[in-house]
């Protein structure tokens, strides 16, 4: 698993990405201003072909 985290002003950006299976995952997530907590936003699953 990788992690890559973006912060500015308005909050942080949190992507995790993963392979399960010969599949890569790849999770986008929100945490704006003073929050706590991320809040998922955006899945994708690459497949080969």
């Amino acid at each position: 698993m990788l992690r890559v985290e973006r912060h500015s002003d308005r909050g942080t950006a949190r992507h995790t990405f993963r392979v399960e299976d010969d599949v890569l995952i790849h999770i986008a997530e929100l945490r704006l201003g003073d929050g706590q907590d991320f809040v998922p936003f955006m899945t994708s699953e690459c497949r080969r072909v």
